[in-house]
Order: structure tokens, then sequence, then C-alpha cells
């Protein structure tokens, strides 16, 4: 994606500006912080994704949630997060559960 090349090609960069541009908004106008971009570079780094070969991933285009398991677990941080309610692996049948595991964790945990 061209706009890659406003943050020099460098996720961690990337995420750590728009980090920096949300907490400013939140501040600003009183408004409280969904973690999503926490959980989606938590999960990139902690579960097992194998794109390449044919497996799961997060993103669908290398940039934007995938429109399952990417924004699923998007999904997931907005119910705990506004609701507080935990979410529980026996709920979903459509997802590899081991990978299902690692993202109720993730989202759980916040």
């Amino acid at each position: 994606h061209p706009g890659f090349m406003n943050y020099n090609c460098d996720q961690e960069e990337m995420c750590s500006r728009i980090k920096s541009a949300v907490s400013f908004f939140s501040e600003k106008y009183g408004l409280p912080i969904l973690p999503t971009g926490d959980a989606v570079q938590t999960l990139r780094k902690e579960a097992e994704f194998d794109y390449p070969n044919g497996g799961a991933s997060l993103c669908r285009d290398g940039y934007h949630l995938t429109y399952d398991i990417g924004r699923f677990a998007a999904g997931a941080v907005w119910l705990v997060t506004l609701t507080g309610q935990k979410i529980s692996i026996s709920e979903f049948e459509d997802f590899d559960k081991t990978l299902l595991s690692k993202i109720i964790s993730v989202v759980n945990s916040i």
C-alpha cells in the first residue's frame, strides 16, 4: 500500500503513530480507547499465522483485517471493552480452536 511509505515502511512506527493520534483525540474529547490495534499487534506476535502457505491471517491484503479472523478479533475487543463481558471458546464453532483460543485469551486479558 503506498500509504505505508508514510511510516517508513515500518509497522511498529505506523502503530505508534496511530496510537498517538488515537490518544490525542481520546483526551481532547474524553472518549474511551478501544484497544483493537494493541490486540492485533499482540496476536501478530503471539499467534501462529501461516498465510504464505495457505494458513490463517489477520489481514486480507497486508493492511486491512480479514473478514473472518481479523474482524472477529476486532469485534471481540469491542465487546469486551464496551460491556466487560468475557468471551468463551465454546460460543464459536467455525474457527481453528488453537487460534480461537489465542484470540480469546488476548482479548479477555484487555
